[in-house]
This record gives C-alpha cells, structure tokens and sequence, in this order.
C-alpha cells in the first residue's frame, strides 16, 4: 500500500501530481472546509475556501511528511472536503476524571491532527460554580479561567468548545448537598450512601418545586458567559425518577411526557434567551415521539445509541418531526479498564453512514466514564480516530482490520501495524459482555447496601474458574507482546505507553481477583489472598501514577477505596 493511503481522514481525491492535476488546482471555487494540495519537490501549495480549509491542508501535509520523513513526500496532488458539516468528541470530565489544562489542550491538539471541529467536556459538578461550593469542594474543579484559555486554544485550531451541563437527571452532587437536597424528585436521594450505581441511575430534579428551574437558571447564567460558542448543551437524559417520587400522582394526571417536555421547555427558552442554540440528548424525547413537534425547530436533539447495531428507526423518527440533529456514536472505553475497540467500530462506522442517510448536522463521538472513569484517555485515541476519519469521508470505511493498522502506522508510528489490534485483544481477554469491572462494581454495591441494583450483573457467578485462569495467562502473554510493540513504535507518548500497560496489569489482577470470587479455594489451586493483595497494591500505586500524570485528584479516591475493598 503507498503511504499516502495511511493519510487520516483519507482525502476524496489524492494522485500523483501530472498537468491535469496541475490545471485542477487552479480552477474552481471551494467550500467552507474544502482545500486543496498541491506537492512538487516536497513542497506544498495549498488553497483553501477558509482558514480552517487550510489548517486542514496543513494537517495534512503534516501526516504526509510522518509517513514519508521530512522533505521525501512525493509529488501529489489532493482535493479534499468533509462529507459531515460538524465532527464532535464529547469527553467526560465529571464521573472520576477532571484532566488538567494541560491535557485538555494535547487533546485538542489530537482532535485538530484528524479535523475534529467540536469539542464538549460533560459537566455535573466539576466547574467552580460560584454559591455551590459544597457541590464541588471535593472535585478539584474547573476554573473560569481555565474554561476561557482552553476555549481561546480551541479557537486557534478551529474547533468549537460547546459547553455541556447536566440541567435534570444526573444531579447527583448537587442534589445531595445539605443545601439543595429537598430539590430531589426522590425524598431521601441526598441522603444515601454513595455508590457509583445510584449515582448513575438517580438524582432527577423536582420538577414541580419552582425552586428547581431558579437554581438551574443560576448555573446556566454562570456557565453559558465562558464559552465563545452559540450553543449550549443542556443534557436532560436520562432522567430515570421522574414521576417516581414527589411528581408521581402529577405523573398519573399529566404522564411523565408532559413532566419532561414542560421542564425542559424551560430550560431551553433560558439557554435561548442567552443568544444560544439549545442541545439536548434525545433519548427520553424519543420515548414520547408525540411531544416532538412541541420542541423549537432551531434545537439540536443529540440521537446517541451504542449498540454494534444502532437503531435506524429512531434516527428516521427525529428526520421526520424535523429536528436538526447530530447522530452520536461511542468508543466504548466505559466501564472497564480496556477498550472495545471492535465494537466502538462497528457502532461508529454504521452511525456515520445513518448521519450521511438522514443528513445529520453532526456526528459526536461519545467518550463516557461511568462508574468512576477507570478508562483511559489512550485507551478512547483509536475510536476518536475513526469517528474523526469515518465522518469526514465515509466512503472510506475499510474493514476493521486496516483500520487498525492504518491507524497504528500513523497516530503511533508503528510500522509492524500490529498496535491497534493487540489492544483491541484484550477486550475479549476481560469478557467485554459482561465486563469484569462493572460486575465487580455491583458486587460491592451489592456488600454496601444489601440488595440488587436494577443493572445488577450476575455474570460473575455463571463464569468457570478454569477458563478465567486461561484468561489471566493469556493477558499475561499478550501484555508482553504489547510491550514490545509499545517500545518499537517511533511517535506513541510516553504518557499514552504507560496508561496502556497500566491498564493491562489491571485488568490481569482483576481477573485474579474474579477468580477469587468464583472460588474461594483459588487461593489453593492458584494463587495465594496475601499474593493477590501484593500484586492488587502495586497495580493500583501504578494507577494512580497515571491518574495524576494527566489528571488532577478529582474522585482517585473512590478508586482507591473501591479497589481497597476487593
């Protein structure tokens, strides 16, 4: 293959420079985003219908002379543009993990090599909100002034930083501060003990308390002013107690429809009030189709499913009430320590081709981390990539196989072409389908609060000891393959190299620790408790090492407790 067909996103048109070529360049007006390139003698010319076309072309230029070596690239000539208007990367900054300035930057630096042109950071708690210092004062928050020197650097590598708040569900900070914890839909939500399950499946704001849209509004008023963008995502997903609480004979009168459209009209009409575009994520819209046309047609509905096989109905559903929307995929880097790269592929690839079907305004790339963020960054790189290169040019979604190496060779600098995949590996290695790490996590939310949890996964208890022992010597073999690919690839960051291996080691002690569980004699067959102990200690000292390289403390200690308890 010639090198040039490494290029990310992989343009529409490349060949090698001839006079046709040549009188090409010369002719026509170009789009927003659409550029050209032309290379003589190592050399590049380049037009642009923008300065972000030609940043574009810059970005290009750059990965040519990666592939090649400074001053060997080739005589080309490239005419390139994107299939999709807006190509997001939607980060959670709120579940565990709040990066440092630092590392938000050399994540836009990342989005921009690959023409991201939207960011989002997911926000619950994690911003210095001025009169709700007790919701953050454990969070090591966001500061204003961080929020504006990273949207200034955004500005410069032409992505939009859109803001994005939790304004309905998922308040469980806030509505578990002395303060504001009457605010809950559910009587005593702000007086549980923590887990990460509840935190996930409750904390929906009273609707019916006129409190509730004041406080909102407050926060909205001290956000909205940061951010140079003219949209503002709401969030409102997900709000799985409405009507189950202090709302619920309103919820028989009215339904639960009426109780959400109501409240988040409100919301939307103060985001608009601020000269902003209202975004919302569609899922509980979609759950009450009949309300569709109720909401204003300049709102953006985020359609997210991530599935291996998304819903097209549900995408066809919102084309046709009319709303402009942005089809959101995932990496699946969430709730394990190793990502499913396999199936954030097939989820992304088939979501993009449904945003090109239905002519979606964008396509967001959805980077989660439930059930306190133990993923990491490095792991989520290779999904980025795709969802970056596969809405820019869908007609270039290649087999799984050579985008892995496609992607090894030019975001690591691997020239086996092996990287990618080798990672990809160790999702089957930790049983991905039921996920060692959340079922680990339900048997303590089980041990702390003596029941089941209604995402209660039982897997633990079906899996055979001996096969979960095959599973640790084949993460063991395949860790030092890893390690050896990890040294000979020339362009992979050290920070990259050691959350990769770091989290492998993890993933080893977990299965350890799974077998444990299935058997209490493995200590016997196997390995000793006080052994485990050791190894479990080491791992997570390491962990923390890499938390705190990209990230400030913000909810390490949730892990260190949790892991504590296994």
């Amino acid at each position: 293959m010639e090198l040039y067909n490494y290029l990310l996103p992989k343009p529409r048109e490349i060949v090698v420079l001839d006079e046709g070529a040549k009188r090409d360049f010369l002719n026509g007006k170009l789009g927003q985003q659409e550029y050209k390139i032309l290379i003589k003698n190592a050399q590049p010319v380049i037009k642009g219908g923008s300065k972000a076309a030609i940043f574009y072309a810059k970005q290009t230029f750059v990965q040519l002379e990666r592939l090649y070596g400074q001053g060997k690239t080739p005589d080309l000539y490239i005419h390139d543009w994107p299939e999709i208007e807006t190509r997001g990367y939607y980060y959670d900054i709120t579940r565990g993990k709040v990066p440092t300035l630092k590392t938000l930057k050399l994540l836009v630096d990342r989005l921009a090599e690959y023409k991201i042109n939207q960011l989002q950071l997911y926000v619950e708690h994690t911003f210095a909100f001025e009169g709700f210092e007790e919701m953050w004062e454990n969070a090591t928050p966001l500061t204003a002034n961080e929020i504006k020197t990273l949207d200034d650097y955004c500005t410069k590598r032409h992505i939009e930083l859109v803001p994005s708040l939790s304004t309905f569900g998922h308040l469980y900070e806030l509505l578990s501060t002395k303060k504001y914890r009457h605010l809950a839909e559910l009587e005593d939500a702000g007086e549980w003990t923590f887990n990460w399950p509840d935190r996930m499946q409750h904390h929906t704001i009273d609707v019916s308390n006129p409190e509730s849209i004041k406080v909102i509004k407050n926060l909205l008023d001290q956000y909205i002013p940061l951010f140079k963008s003219d949209k503002f995502n709401i969030c409102c997903d997900e709000t799985f107690d409405l009507g189950r609480g202090k709302n619920a004979e309103l919820a028989k009168k009215l339904g639960k429809g009426r109780l959400y459209i109501d409240f988040l009209k409100q919301i939307i009409a103060h985001v608009k009030s601020h000269g902003k575009t209202a975004m919302f994520w569609g899922d509980i819209l979609l759950e009450h189709p009949e309300y569709i046309s109720e909401i204003p047609n300049d709102t953006i509905l985020l359609n997210w499913d991530y599935a291996p096989n998304p819903s097209e109905e549900k995408i066809s559903k919102i084309s046709e009430g009319g709303l402009t929307q942005y089809l959101c995929p995932g990496v699946w880097s969430w709730n394990n320590l190793v990502c499913d790269i396999k199936t954030g592929y097939e989820n992304i690839s088939k979501m993009t081709r449904f945003a090109v079907k239905y002519k979606a305004m964008g396509v967001l790339i959805t980077d989660w981390g439930d059930f306190g963020n133990v993923n990491s960054l490095a792991a989520s790189i290779p999904g980025m990539i795709m969802g970056a290169a596969f809405s820019w040019n869908p007609d270039e979604i290649t087999k799984f196989d050579q985008i892995c190496k496609i992607i090894s060779r030019t975001e690591y600098g691997d020239e086996s072409e092996k990287l990618v995949s080798l990672m990809s590996t160790f999702c089957n290695l930790s049983e991905s389908n039921a996920m060692i790490w959340i079922g680990l996590v339900h048997l303590d939310y089980i041990n702390i609060m003596g029941k089941n949890h209604i995402w209660h996964n039982d897997h633990l208890n079906s899996m055979n000891f001996d096969e979960v022992i095959k599973k640790v010597e084949d993460t063991n073999d395949n860790y030092e393959l890893i390690c050896e690919t990890i040294r000979n690839a020339q362009r992979i960051s050290p920070e990259d190299a050691e959350e990769i291996k770091v989290s492998i080691r993890g993933l080893e002690v977990l299965l350890k620790i799974t077998a444990q569980k299935i058997d209490n004699k493995a200590s016997i067959r196997y390995i000793s408790k006080s052994e485990l102990k050791r190894e479990k200690n080491i791992w997570l000292k390491d962990f923390s090492k890499t938390w705190l390289k990209r990230n400030k403390k913000s909810e390490l200690f949730r892990i260190k407790e949790f892991v504590g308890r296994l």
